[in-house]
């Protein structure tokens, strides 16, 4: 079998011999939880293959131009002890011409108000399928809902290494560096897009989640991060903060985390644009508090 796939829009173009998986199964078939790495730690050559034929630039991309701009949009996570809000946005994704594992990226954060550039690297390492509901969930779901739950054998999750630098001359400025989890499905039309079955999916529910550790360039203090694609699934999921989403019908979050910059979680600007970058930091700068960020760096 030769599989034509499509990644956020672009084609991978198929090559012989077919995709096979370190089982010998095509990979739309391959069984969950079978690991793209041999013993030695290294990527199959099959998986290998793939990676070569599909660029995923644009699926991990967030900022987008021209007709498809009404697309972009921010990642949202928590940074810090305390889950303090922080947002990101990735502006460029590029993949390597010679190691197609390796991808570029340049973006923003944006944390109590204070916007840094940052630019770095994702490494992917592993690619496997993503575990399958039970017979019993199966079941239980159609009694309940009469929905069918999706248990296809062509959804799938990628993990790899991230690196992100602010950038030096910005005061306060780090490094974030972790682990990538992408969840994702393998459409009939030979599509690819963001997808997962459950909580129980690489992602915890985030569909695509970047968890580490932020060190300060000046400091070398750390302090924990995660931020994610899907926000409130992963929340639900992972229980980050008690009672973060308190809506019943509609997602509303709670309040009382107004505090640590959820009350502007549903306002549309955008503080990546270039423009909205040069006013912002001026807006803080003649406040009277130094940002937290600021004094944790």
């Amino acid at each position: 079998m030769v599989l034509v796939l499509v990644v956020a829009g672009t084609a991978c173009q198929p090559q012989t011999p077919p995709l096979q998986t370190i089982t010998g199964q095509s990979i739309d078939v391959a069984p969950a939880n079978t690991v793209s790495t041999s013993p030695d730690g290294k990527l199959t050559p099959a998986i290998w293959a793939l990676l070569q034929r599909c660029d995923f630039s644009s699926l991990l991309q967030t900022v987008r131009t021209g007709t498809a701009r009404y697309n972009s949009h921010v990642q949202n996570g928590f940074f810090g002890s305390n889950h303090y809000r922080i947002e990101m946005v990735l502006t460029e994704v590029r993949r390597d011409s010679v190691q197609p594992t390796v991808y570029y990226l340049r973006g923003k954060d944006r944390y109590q108000g204070v916007i840094t550039p940052f630019a770095g690297t994702v490494t992917i390492t592993h690619l496997f399928s993503q575990p399958r509901y039970s017979a019993q969930q199966i079941a239980e779901v159609k009694a309940e809902f009469g929905e069918e739950l999706r248990n296809e054998a062509d959804m799938y999750s990628a993990l790899g290494d991230f690196e992100l630098r602010e950038d030096k001359t910005r005061r306060g400025n780090g490094i974030f560096r972790g682990r990538l989890a992408i969840d994702w499905a393998l459409q009939k039309d030979g599509s690819v897009e963001l997808s997962m079955r459950n909580g129980q999916a690489a992602s915890q529910g985030g569909e695509i989640k970047y968890e580490g550790r932020w060190t300060s360039a000046a400091t070398h203090r750390t302090r924990p991060v995660v931020w994610v694609e899907n926000l409130v699934s992963y929340v639900e999921s992972q229980h980050v903060l008690d009672e973060f989403n308190i809506g019943e019908r509609e997602v509303v979050i709670n309040p009382k985390y107004a505090h640590l910059g959820w009350n502007t979680y549903w306002e549309n600007d955008e503080w990546w644009a270039d423009s909205a970058s040069a006013a912002r930091p001026q807006s803080v700068a003649t406040s009277s508090a130094v940002p937290v960020h600021t004094i944790l760096k």
